[in-house]
């Protein structure tokens, strides 16, 4: 490979150009290189002095061998230059595409992963506010509502039944608030599963005692 060490500056021209070698047919020892330097594009019209070295590499080798030569310089003419120019590198005059070959030997832009934003929630007054409006209120207010409708409440016997049953009424009010308050909705939907048929088996067993028990006093 050869590497730039001094001399005309050139947008776009990398420091270092490596030129890769070929084993000669025939022999096993003996590699040449081809330096089309007034072909397309493994030199550019760059003068100046050069390090030349001699690289050694294999994919069973740990590390490379690496031998310096010495410096060489390198004087092109004008016509390598312009066939040169033809091939990819461009007059410096021309900005834009000076500058957007410039920019394949740029360091690439950092990726920068974009993560969801954490969800926007109100504040806890508003939602505790909202809560009691939407679960509090209306529960007092059914509550009154049955004692001025005056419903009979005598046959709600408060056994280990009717505790069940009401105390999982309340298990289902509270998950409500908390849904409102910090849970999401897969939360609050596991939690309901799980107290539903606990509500279904106890209410019917209050209702079937109920039923008992007004029968019974009919007959009586």
């Amino acid at each position: 490979m050869v590497k730039f060490r001094e001399g005309e500056e050139i947008v776009g021209a990398p420091d270092v150009q490596v030129i890769e070698m070929a084993r000669t047919s025939g022999s096993s020892r003996t590699y040449t290189a081809d330096i089309p330097v007034a072909g397309a594009g493994a030199m550019t019209p760059r003068d100046g002095k050069y390090d030349l070295s001699i690289l050694v590499g294999d994919h069973r080798m740990p590390k490379g061998l690496q031998q310096n030569l010495g410096t060489v310089p390198f004087v092109f003419h004008q016509a390598a230059k312009e066939a040169l120019s033809k091939s990819g590198i461009p007059e410096s005059s021309d900005t834009h595409v000076v500058t957007k070959l410039a920019g394949r030997y740029l360091p690439l832009p950092l990726i920068a992963h974009t993560f969801k934003p954490p969800q926007k929630t109100p504040p806890m007054a508003i939602t505790a506010v909202f809560v009691a409006l939407t679960t509090v209120i209306p529960l007092l207010a059914f509550l009154r509502g049955l004692g001025l409708l005056k419903v009979n409440t005598k046959l709600w016997k408060i056994d280990l039944h009717g505790m069940v049953f009401f105390g999982t009424l309340a298990a289902y009010l509270a998950v409500l608030g908390m849904f409102f308050l910090f849970l999401n909705l897969v939360q609050t939907m596991a939690l309901c599963l799980l107290l539903l048929p606990v509500a279904v088996i106890s209410g019917n067993k209050v209702l079937c005692q109920s039923r008992a028990h007004r029968l019974g006093g009919a007959t009586n």
